[in-house]
């Protein structure tokens, strides 16, 4: 009966897919929610709409949940989107009979399902590079679905991509190593396409709330003030503190060793008149001058999980949120009893971290598994690092969803490749 309403089997992994999604969703109902979900919930809740987390993202949560009514219809939306570009991202690589089994496991997983149930912005972010990514396979000239949706999905990646404010930039940096390398004119009206609208949504929210820039200043800063923590928490330097924080603060308000690897927990980031200091990126500037070595050591070891090499042991980021934390809204999950059983598979997910979340070494497979398959060409490669390049200078903090795609992919293309050895074999011998 299925087979008769849905005509390919990529429509018929989407149906399946999706339900599971929709059944794990029930089960987690109203989803998950951290202190940077609360934030948001809030703030539109009180009817604003701020930059913290990209004006885009602010607009998709309160008509989504109806001004903060219903958060839960954003989890629903978020986590079905992500399920809809695992799959079309898979399809897009692998034959159909392969890539059904592929996207079927990895939707399976607490990767896909756990990290979409959460309301967080990285989730419609990486669904949007997984939709453009996609667009760079050769099966997307295959698959009917694929042929046929390959505009709607180019629409819908571009403006996911700017849920989070390094979307756009990653798109581009990708998109400049890969012709660099490739010199490839075939995808230049992709990616023309792709970066204009993502910038006309970016210019068109930025006109209908002409007061709120598209960029927050306290959060694109919020790096340099951690290095500028860190640095000031391992070295008594007065001299940098009077010529370059304009005299604001103690080395002890400023200092934080918390900074270099986590949150900043630094006195002079709580006040008030933090969000006015306007000498941070001049800051930053004379610090990197006077000491590179010492940013350069910060931020690899900062962010260490993005390196292939366990520079300072097997990285250990946070990564799969299991939970609702204490909220003043009152929501609670529907079903605590079966929700707190559920959790158990997220919790085991999260006790292997060192090795699902170390995006360094899943960078590693999926150029292995591409050159095994004559793919090494791929945009997928390149997305992956780009946006751990741009992760690597800007993130504050290590926190694996930050790079979602690449894990995301990562397993696929592992999946994909060890399925698919089996059948290599046989027709090797044949």
């Amino acid at each position: 009966m299925i087979k008769f309403f849905l005509n390919s089997r990529l429509e018929r992994t989407l149906l399946r897919c999706i339900s599971i999604q929709i059944l794990i969703w029930i089960i987690f109902y109203p989803g998950l929610y951290s202190k940077d979900s609360f934030e948001i919930l809030n703030s539109v809740r009180n009817g604003l709409i701020s930059n913290t987390h990209t004006v885009q993202w602010a607009l998709f949560v309160r008509y989504v949940s109806l001004d903060g009514a219903y958060p839960q219809f954003v989890t629903l939306i978020s986590s079905i989107i992500l399920v809809y570009a695992v799959i079309i991202f898979t399809y897009s690589f692998f034959e159909d009979n392969l890539a059904a089994k592929v996207s079927t496991l990895v939707c399976l997983s607490p990767l896909v399902w756990g990290m979409g149930l959460t309301l967080w912005h990285d989730i419609p972010s990486t669904s949007g590079f997984l939709l453009i990514a996609s667009l760079f396979n050769k099966r997307v000239h295959e698959n009917n679905f694929l042929k046929a949706a390959t505009k709607y999905n180019l629409v819908l990646g571009s403006i996911l991509i700017t849920f989070r404010p390094n979307g756009l930039p990653t798109i581009l940096l990708a998109f400049v190593f890969f012709q660099i390398f490739y010199r490839s004119r075939k995808y230049l009206k992709i990616l023309a396409f792709s970066l204009g609208f993502s910038l006309l949504t970016v210019l068109f929210t930025a006109l209908i709330f002409d007061s709120i820039p598209p960029i927050n200043k306290v959060k694109s800063q919020e790096w340099m003030v951690n290095d500028i923590s860190c640095y000031l928490s391992k070295h008594d330097d007065k001299f940098f503190v009077e010529k370059n924080l304009d005299n604001i603060g103690t080395i002890e308000r400023w200092a934080s060793i918390h900074a270099c690897d986590f949150l900043n927990s630094a006195g002079i980031t709580k006040t008030k008149t933090f969000e006015r200091f306007e000498f941070i990126p001049s800051a930053w500037f004379s610090l990197l001058k006077n000491e590179p070595i010492f940013i350069l050591k910060t931020h690899l070891y900062r962010n260490s999980y993005l390196l292939p090499i366990p520079i300072d042991g097997l990285p250990n980021p946070p990564f799969i949120h299991s939970n609702i934390e204490p909220n003043n809204i009152g929501i609670t999950h529907k079903f605590a009893l079966v929700s707190d059983f559920a959790r158990n598979l997220i919790r085991a997910y999260n006790y292997f971290n060192e090795i699902l979340a170390w995006v360094g070494l899943w960078i590693l497979i999926i150029a292995y598994v591409l050159i095994l398959q004559a793919n090494s060409k791929s945009f997928t490669l390149f997305l992956s690092l780009s946006l751990s390049f741009i992760l690597l200078i800007f993130a504050p903090i290590p926190d694996a969803r930050y790079a979602l795609f690449t894990l995301i992919a990562g397993q696929i293309l592992l999946l994909g490749f060890l399925l698919n050895r089996p059948k290599s074999r046989i027709s090797i011998q044949t």
